[in-house]
């Protein structure tokens, strides 16, 4: 009987393992090398522009393989005045990143009838074991076909838009928009440049809040 049981809970995990589910994983933007001569005195910058792999890294997804070049901006002031970079300060056209997040996301429709299929087969699987056990269980043994058919597809759904709105919080996280860059501060920001507009030399143009100077910084991207 404790064999039997056994079993019995093992059918029971089964639906859990069949929905594999969508999941978001990205690491935090890492600071950028800065090279030892500051375009500005005490102020420094450094920019990429991702591969594919720094992409899946950072973002979780691939954003090259829809038409966007993500470009990381690293700002280190080390000087005691602040300085401001408007989105607008910065020459590269770019896409705002709840666009693209949107572009990205996982297709809850198509990852739910991927998951019905799998509860399909986790059904069939079990459908004989728990007619092997209808004598001891009776109505009970129903309930393990039924479980794996239907909760792979529930479960795909939800851990779909979870991850869709993970990913969503990343990317406008990350993503680069007005900044203020307080004195021995580090600020790091992603661009979204569509493919054909992307070029590695651009500008940016900040201004000191303490004396109103505005600066122009050539930027070339490794």
């Amino acid at each position: 009987m404790r064999k039997t049981l056994s079993r019995t809970a093992l059918l029971l995990m089964l639906p859990i393992f069949l929905a594999s589910c969508a999941s978001y994983k990205a690491r935090p933007l890492d600071t950028l090398s800065f090279n030892i001569e500051a375009p500005l005195e005490n102020l420094y910058t450094s920019c990429k522009a991702f591969s594919a792999e720094d992409s899946q890294r950072y973002l979780g997804k691939n954003v090259l393989a829809r038409g966007y070049q993500p470009v990381q901006i690293s700002i280190r002031n080390s000087s005691k005045d602040t300085f401001y970079l408007p989105l607008d300060g910065i020459s590269l056209p770019h896409t705002d990143p709840e666009t693209v997040s949107e572009e990205m996301h996982f297709s809850t429709a198509t990852r739910t009838v991927a998951m019905t299929g799998a509860g399909l087969v986790g059904a069939n699987l079990v459908v004989i074991p728990s007619l092997i056990l209808s004598p001891i269980l009776g109505p009970l043994s129903l309930v393990v076909p039924l479980a794996t058919l239907v909760t792979p597809p529930i479960m795909g759904g939800v851990k779909s838009s979870e991850a869709n709105k993970a990913m969503d919080r990343d990317f406008d996280k990350k993503g680069a928009r007005d900044a203020f860059i307080g004195p021995h501060a580090t600020v790091n920001m992603l661009l979204f440049v569509p493919e054909e507009l992307y070029r590695s030399d651009f500008t940016m143009t900040l201004k000191n809040s303490n004396t109103s100077e505005v600066f122009v910084i050539d930027m070339h991207c490794m």
